[in-house]
């Protein structure tokens, strides 16, 4: 990739202000909560049915009490009438690395709790102050590794929901919460959110802060949501991002009006503040699929161009995988994005060989005091991994973090110098794979990861299951979900939540039907 400094394009209009961003959420976020008593009994009805069999949700006796006093509370702060906020009464899951006030922190482990605990989390106040009311804790794979939890997919039944937001993807897809609170270090949030149809988004590097949680691998830690649509994602992001500036706020201009889609905006700096985000390029890429559509088909916001990035990333995927995403590339194609085939990525295994290195310098320097004496109660794959960190010199690390800090702006200079407005990919490597024996390829965002970029994971179509993967003993038939992900330059996360919107309005992906009943005997 060059590193070309290039003018920075002009983003679409979309976003409103506050005022208007209210008006637009909460009949979406409020719609199904005003009463929100009886939304946390319809809760305790959707837990009796899912759990303990999905085991999605850590055990809380006090779940409903709790939720129906703090509901209580919400409402009084809130009568009707009055200005409420954006997530007044939704109902949100915590990852249990994630610490929330009263709610002890396991992170999926034998640890005893109180090794873990800490302050509540920074993005968990502010999702208390924008009137979400915290579920509770839901599962996930011990310290958000590779070790799977007892969690099902409610979608996919039978087979992974992915990790290691195992627990808030499927809490999502059994509708057990339209949000949920996950983390990513490698795929832990895109995974599971394209294994179990739901909306999964990754924030910039930073853009969350990540204080308040069981670190795996600091420098490529993200905190981010897993959601049931693009509509409730936006008034999570509004309540929890740092620094959220709405379209309007930040001078955007509408590509197409009179300005030849060059239009300039205040210009940002990156996540370290050693670098301006440069200026665009006119220069053309390999396009394929582009066609003249009819302006009220075309995206609100013009033609936008999506970068498949040809090469050892997409290699990884399946052909099955590779056969459904090409199917919504022609969707988005006839609907008038411009679609673009660039090589790219091509050192794709050393920088998987140097995140892994790096991850295993800091779990050790997280665990290592801890495995001294607990050692006997990790997973034993976990433990080695972990002891294997001691390979790993704090020069390597340091240079790794400055490598992958160069990654971010090398891509977004090669966006600037192809004129990319984002990265599109499948969401995962696979479908789902059968059984709870592993979470998955992790590998297919880790470019996202490790560079810090935003991205979001859109279900594109749920597949009927093959008869020889459907379970023996039930007459219902399974759904494979696949899905893609969009990746944008660091910091305009606004931006690519906005193309994700307009791409799940054009798609109209339909939601599967969640087999309980299957769930229930297959479990028993």
């Amino acid at each position: 990739m060059t590193t070309t400094m290039q003018p920075q394009p002009s983003i679409p209009q979309g976003f409103g202000g506050d005022r208007q961003l209210k008006k637009d959420i909460l009949l979406v976020c409020q719609a199904d909560h005003d009463n929100v008593f009886t939304a946390i009994d319809e809760l305790a009805s959707r837990e009796a049915e899912w759990e303990p069999m999905l085991g999605a949700l850590l055990p809380d006796a006090n779940r409903h009490t709790r939720l129906r006093q703090e509901a209580q509370e919400l409402c009084t702060r809130f009568p009707i009438g009055s200005d409420r906020p954006l997530l007044f009464g939704v109902l949100v899951g915590v990852k249990d690395i994630i610490h929330v006030a009263g709610m002890k922190t396991r992170a999926g482990s034998r640890l005893p709790p109180e090794l873990l605990e800490g302050e509540e989390a920074e993005v968990v106040a502010k999702l208390r102050e924008a009137g979400a009311l915290i579920l509770g804790k839901v599962q996930c794979t011990e310290f958000a590794f590779f070790t799977p939890a007892a969690t099902q997919n409610p979608t996919a039944v039978g087979h992974t929901p992915g990790g290691s937001s195992s627990g808030s993807a499927a809490a999502v897809a059994a509708g057990l919460c339209r949000l949920a609170l996950g983390t990513q270090t490698t795929g832990s949030i895109s995974r599971p959110a394209a294994y179990c149809g739901v909306v999964g988004y990754k924030p910039s590097y930073g853009r969350i802060p990540l204080t308040g949680s069981v670190p795996a691998c600091k420098p490529t830690d993200h905190m981010g949501f897993l959601a049931s649509d693009m509509e409730i994602l936006e008034a999570a992001c509004a309540s929890c991002l740092s620094n959220w500036k709405h379209a309007v706020e930040r001078g955007h201009k509408i590509p197409g009006n009179g300005d030849g889609g060059t239009g300039v905006l205040a210009v940002l700096q990156d996540g370290d503040g050693d670098r301006e985000m440069g200026e665009r390029s006119n220069a053309e890429g390999a396009v394929v699929g582009k066609m003249a559509v009819p302006a009220q088909c075309a995206p609100s916001y013009g033609k936008r161009r999506l970068c498949v990035p040809l090469g050892p990333l997409m290699e990884l995927c399946e052909a099955d995988v590779l056969a459904s995403f090409e199917d919504t590339l022609q969707q988005l194609s006839q609907l008038g994005w411009v679609i673009v085939r660039l090589t790219a990525f091509d050192d794709l295994d050393m920088i998987r060989e140097s995140h892994r290195r790096l991850m295993r310098f800091e779990f050790l320097e997280t665990h290592e005091a801890w495995i001294t004496e607990f050692g006997h109660l990790y997973n034993l794959e976990l433990l080695s991994f972990i002891r294997s960190g001691s390979e790993v010199t704090e020069a390597e690390a340091i240079r790794v973090r400055e490598a992958f800090k160069e990654l971010r702006h090398h891509i977004r200079d090669f966006m600037y110098e192809h004129d990319v407005h984002a990265w599109i990919t499948p969401g995962a490597t696979s479908a789902p794979p059968a059984g709870l024996g592993s979470t998955g390829n992790p590998f297919m965002p880790v470019i996202w990861s490790v560079a810090g970029l935003p991205s979001v994971t859109l279900p594109s179509v749920f597949l009927p299951m093959p008869d020889s993967m459907e379970c023996s003993n039930s007459s219902s038939a399974g759904v494979l979900p696949m899905a893609i992900t969009l990746a944008g330059r660091w910091g305009e996360d606004e931006e690519i939540l906005l193309l994700a919107k307009e791409i799940e309005k054009a798609l109209d992906v339909p939601a599967p039907k969640r087999m309980s009943s299957w769930l229930r005997k297959i479990a028993t």
